[in-house]
């Protein structure tokens, strides 16, 4: 990322203005001095889907994969909520019938059409960041209004062995 101002001064060089703020190279994010690296993401659209059991309705899969040290693996999804979907349970492991990880995550959950830093002031209603271990129902204290949509990050504190499914999913059978 590269920080700009506007002035009125006469211009520089660019070598005496830039800053850098945060950094973004090959696909690392970095923030609070760690490194994630952005993995893919998944879709749960409840409200559209209606009753259907299917991959992209009430349940989805991203995948991880080893980086180096000191890497974070990092994966998003989007959830509309419905009356149905008023939680969502993510989990980990091996592939999709395997859910058995114990990682420690971070994750973030937010509402798509509000910025990090408003999420983050205290307070924020359907705003969170949660530090636990996998598997883990988000409550429905974080859905959005039915039919709205959320953001949520799932960021890896540890290094992983193999690749493996992060699967988001509605819980209760549909």
């Amino acid at each position: 990322m590269v920080y700009a101002q506007c002035t009125s001064a006469e211009g520089t060089s660019a070598d005496n203005t830039l800053r850098y703020t945060n950094v973004e190279f090959d696909g690392l994010l970095q923030t609070n001095n760690s490194f994630s690296k952005w993995m893919g993401n998944g879709s749960i659209i409840s409200q559209e889907c209606r009753n259907k059991d299917t991959w992209g309705c009430n349940k989805d899969e991203a995948r991880i994969h080893p980086v180096s040290k000191g890497i974070r693996p990092e994966v998003y999804f989007q959830w509309q909520a419905s009356e149905k979907c008023r939680s969502l349970r993510i989990s980990s492991g091996p592939d999709q019938k395997n859910q058995t990880d114990n990682s420690n995550v971070e994750i973030f959950v937010k509402p798509w059409d509000r910025s990090t830093s408003e999420c983050l002031q205290a307070g924020r209603e359907n705003c969170g960041v949660i530090r636990t271990r996998l598997p883990y129902t988000i409550s429905d204290k974080y859905a959005p209004a039915n039919g709205s949509y959320s953001v949520i990050s799932i960021k890896f504190l540890e290094g992983i062995q193999n690749t493996q499914s992060v699967i988001a999913q509605c819980p209760g059978g549909w």
